[in-house]
């Protein structure tokens, strides 16, 4: 649907933890992204996102699951401000390297959340 400004966010895998960690649990590797709407308390983003569970976040969008090495979504956000991208695994705990890539065909800024 129309909404304030439209874009385009690639996650995909790299490295090779990930085939190992394929191999032992499919299931929990698998990868996703969320996208929240940031609280205004967090704003300059210094500090790891503060929800104690996914119920406590304004999620704006999630996608599927997948067990491919690329997870994308392209989705128009609702209004202008600061949101976050939250790249997951299915079960808490699972790491691996990973790339991220947003594009737009509007000016935006990325800012890592350390």
């Amino acid at each position: 649907g129309a909404g304030w400004a439209t874009f385009t966010v690639e996650l995909r895998r790299v490295g090779g933890e990930w085939d190992a960690l394929t191999r032992r649990d499919a299931l929990g590797s698998c990868i996703g992204l969320y996208v929240l709407r940031a609280p205004a308390a967090s704003l300059p983003l210094r500090a790891a996102v503060p929800y104690a569970s996914k119920a406590d976040a304004d999620v704006v969008y999630e996608t599927a699951f997948t067990p491919g090495l690329v997870a994308s979504v392209t989705l128009s956000v609702p209004a202008p401000g600061t949101y976050l991208l939250m790249p997951t695994t299915m079960d808490a705990g699972v790491r691996g390297g990973f790339e991220l890539a947003v594009s737009a065909e509007s000016e935006f800024g990325l800012s890592p959340v350390s």
